[in-house]
């Protein structure tokens, strides 16, 4: 594994420093909203998945998007701990992110990082993605010896190196720029069995098995081997390469309402407190809008927390309801920027700064699947998009 100077020089304390102030941040009594986060559920699902693995294959946890709304730098400290040795991001900040948090493991770019950003791809030590031919040339013309991954177009289309091109691919193994640790692809429609989907990804493996071997056949070491994400996992176990890339999965989540196949557990939860508790008469309106009136006198809560930290805007006339001390509360009008109304008529035990839970990883009636659903988007929309003004709190 190549190591660079320039990174090791920034490893000392005021890294350690960084990350300690981190955590005693996070352990500020939240007033307003935040995501809470369950170390025990995140460490038992990476367990979970790695007994579940074939011998030779490792775990790299997926933490792209802030770790799926989880936290990455947080979420990042607690996997490594536990023996997960490589990570996974989309884009170079995430990845500097990490660095600057103190993780040392393999950090992998999953997505387009600019040859003119090279110097910091080698100084923080992190493995880019080549994604097409042109990108491979680009960033070998910069001089600059960097860890690398070949990703390979096997039929899914959005990026990669077509499969076809051995004669591309060899030259970037023997690149003397290039330092190639592994090649990978990814499969489009692995999270579905219907025979039209399992055809197209049984293609895809086929082709991705092929030129591994039309590799070895040529000379070629094709070094760390990666074709499974979550849904690969789960659907197609009997597959045995270098790694598995999990994402949704290590969080104990579905992108929709499908059965886990491994028994994981929901880490994060959505909370908020109540901050206003007023009275409606009858008739009257309530929120933006002229389209939500008081069918009778009401009492309703207002909770600082909406579509600008994340809750889908869409979710307003969805019959949505929150947890307020477990019980199933009904939102009511439209979401707002900064925060969603509740209709708490029938709740007589609560005050402001009772605590509500929009996703409750305890109770699977307040789920992100839920959310997700009523939304009709997936689940890892919904977490992604969880905003970065709600602290995260790992408990």
């Amino acid at each position: 594994m190549l190591k660079t100077r320039s990174y090791q020089s920034l490893v000392p304390c005021y890294l350690w420093l960084n990350s300690l102030l981190r955590t005693v941040k996070q352990y500020r009594k939240p007033r307003r909203a935040w995501r809470e986060c369950s170390r025990d559920a995140l460490v038992h699902n990476a367990k979970t998945i790695q007994e579940n693995l074939p011998g030779k294959t490792a775990l790299m946890a997926v933490v792209k998007a802030d770790a799926y709304g989880h936290g990455a730098t947080h979420c990042s400290q607690l996997l490594e701990k536990n023996g997960v040795t490589i990570f996974a991001v989309a884009t170079l900040d995430e990845a500097i992110e990490l660095r600057k948090s103190g993780i040392r493991s393999d950090i992998l770019i999953f997505g387009y990082t600019a040859p003119s950003d090279a110097d910091k791809i080698q100084h923080f030590d992190l493995i880019q993605t080549i994604i097409s031919e042109q990108h491979g040339v680009a960033l070998e013309e910069t001089g600059m010896r960097i860890r690398c991954h070949l990703k390979i177009d096997t039929g899914m289309h959005r990026a990669g190196i077509p499969r076809n091109q051995m004669e591309t691919i060899i030259h970037f193994y023997k690149s003397d720029i290039l330092a190639v640790e592994g090649i990978y692809s990814h499969l489009g429609s692995a999270d579905s069995l219907d025979d039209e989907a399992v055809e197209r990804t049984q293609a895809q493996i086929e082709a991705y098995d092929g030129l591994l071997a039309a590799l070895q056949k040529a000379g070629i070491n094709p070094r760390k081997t990666h074709l499974q994400s979550s849904y690969g996992m789960q659907n197609y176990d009997n597959l045995q390469y270098d790694y598995v890339r999990i994402g949704i999965s290590l969080y104990g989540c579905q992108s929709d309402y499908s059965e886990l196949t491994l028994p994981l557990q929901p880490v994060l939860s959505l909370k908020s407190r109540i901050a206003l508790i007023e009275y409606v008469a009858e008739d009257d309106f309530i929120g933006y809008g002229n389209d939500v009136m008081a069918p009778h006198k009401m009492k309703i809560a207002m909770i600082p927390i909406g579509y600008a930290d994340g809750i889908p805007r869409n979710l307003s006339s969805t019959n949505l309801k929150v947890s307020v001390n477990g019980v199933a509360v009904p939102i009511i009008g439209r979401i707002c920027m900064d925060m969603m109304m509740l209709d708490i008529t029938d709740l007589q035990e609560v005050s402001v700064g009772t605590e509500v839970a929009i996703i409750d990883s305890q109770d699977a009636h307040f789920s992100a699947e839920v959310l997700a659903e009523k939304a009709e988007t997936i689940t890892n929309e919904i977490l992604s998009r969880l905003g970065k003004r709600l602290p995260v709190i790992y408990k």
